[in-house]
C-alpha cells in the first residue's frame, strides 16, 4: 500500500523562516514558538508538516494527529516509531535510546526521500516515557 493520510488534525502556526522542501518532515519550535525544520535527530518533533512556507512568519500547517504521509531518510518497516533525523526525514527511533519517537510508522518506506504513512503519536523518548 502507497502513502496516504487519514483523520489528519493540524494546527496552523507561524513559520520561522523559509521552510521549502521541508514539506512531510518532522519540524519543532524555536524559542518565539515559530516552526522550523528539524536539524538533529535529538530534536523533540511538534508534528509534521503539511505546506510549504516561504517566509518568516507564513502559516506553517503542522499535523499533530491522525495519520500523515511522512518522508523517509531510509528504510523503515511498518510498525516502527520514528522520529527525525538530521534533515527532518523519519528515522527508525524504535531502538535507539534518548531520541524523541513523533509517531509510528503504518506503511514502509524502502529507501531514503519514500513517502509513507505515519501515525502521528504523542512525542516520547526512547526508553524513557
Amino acid at each position: 500500500m502507497g502513502a496516504y493520510e487519514r483523520n489528519l488534525e493540524t494546527i496552523p502556526l507561524p513559520a520561522g523562516g523559509d521552510l521549502t522542501g521541508s514539506q512531510y518532515r518532522f519540524v519543532t519550535l524555536d524559542a518565539d514558538g515559530k516552526v522550523i525544520a528539524c536539524s538533529a535527530d535529538t530534536d523533540i518533533p511538534t508534528g509534521i508538516l503539511q505546506n510549504e512556507p516561504h517566509a518568516e512568519d507564513e502559516v506553517a500547517d503542522v499535523g499533530i494527529g491522525g495519520i500523515s504521509i511522512c518522508i523517509a531518510g531510509g528504510p523503515i518497516d511498518e510498525g516502527k516509531g520514528v522520529g527525525p533525523n538530521a534533515t527532518g526525514k523519519a528515522e527508525d527511533h524504535t531502538t535507539v535510546g534518548d531520541k524523541y519517537i513523533g509517531g509510528r510508522a503504518i506503511t514502509a518506506a524502502g529507501a531514503d526521500k519514500d513517502q509513507f504513512s505515519v501515525l502521528i503519536a504523542p512525542v516520547a523518548i526512547r526508553g524513557h516515557a
